[in-house]
Formats: structure tokens, sequence, C-alpha cells
């Protein structure tokens, strides 16, 4: 999650977005020599990919049509987050129409 993200109200999401980014902003210090004869130096990963709500701007678009076959079929196994096998489907069948509307 972003930890920077506007309108989320949801702890989980805000607390771990922003312990993440911790993590990761100490994680290429070097304030720790006991890591240092351990063998482990600091590193700090170079790329971050942050998820956020609100309709907030994106910054990256991925193409996935090329995956969206297994997205669906992934998402049809999800059952924890409520029907979404049904709604994958009626999305996957929406898509291949072009006569349907998605706002239908």
């Amino acid at each position: 999650m972003d930890p920077w993200g506007h309108y989320e109200e949801n702890p989980d999401h805000y607390v771990t977005g922003r312990a993440v980014e911790t993590a990761r902003w100490i994680s290429g210090m070097v304030d720790y020599p006991e890591h240092f004869a351990a063998g482990i130096g600091p590193y700090t990963p170079k790329e971050r990919y942050y998820y956020s709500r609100a309709g907030q701007t994106n910054n990256l678009i991925v193409d996935i049509s090329n995956y969206m076959d297994k997205k669906v079929e992934i998402n049809m196994l999800n059952k924890a987050k409520g029907p979404s096998g049904n709604n994958g489907v009626m999305l996957r069948d929406k898509l291949a129409n072009p006569k349907n509307s998605l706002n239908s």
C-alpha cells in the first residue's frame, strides 16, 4: 500500500505501508557494524511499486491483456472476498463482447 495514499482509512493498509517503507529506507543504512561483522551489507531496493485507492493518479501502467484469462481464473478461486468467481466470469464475458457495456 502507498504509505502516503490519501483517503486510506484502513489501519492495516496505512500502517503496513509505512512499516514497509521505513524498512526499505533503513535497509541502506550503515549504522549497524554487527551486520558487517556477519557479512551482511546494506541494500536498498532500487524500484518501488505502490498500490493506492480512491482513484489516485497512477505513475505506472502495465498492460496485462496477455494475462487476463489467468487473472480471471485466479479471481475465481478467491472465495474470501465474496463471489469473485461469478463477478470474474461476468467481467470476462463483458470484455469479450464489445456490444456489452461495462456500465450495465
